[in-house]
């Protein structure tokens, strides 16, 4: 999990908040501001939810529009990617 005060810390450019020393793989750190650009200016919201030595939960949340000729229905998408 990530401590309460670097959670903020996350949205931004070029932010790891591990030891560059200890990483076992490499980044720069625009991940998550690009998805939280890319969110926003589609109208949706981004969460993080995380509890120390437990875990991390990102979720991302985008309105939904019916297009013309499309049925209405199916089941929500669940992507988790476990390590």
């Amino acid at each position: 999990g990530i401590a309460p005060e670097d959670i903020p810390k996350l949205m931004q450019p070029f932010v790891q908040l591990d030891n560059v020393y200890k990483r076992k793989t490499s980044g720069s750190g625009l991940g998550l501001a690009i998805v939280r650009s890319l969110v926003e200016k589609h109208g949706g919201a981004i969460t993080i939810d995380s509890a120390l030595e437990q875990g991390t939960r990102i979720t991302v949340r985008l309105p939904a529009k019916l297009v013309a000729g499309a049925k209405a229905g199916g089941e929500p998408v669940d992507a988790i990617r476990r390590s």
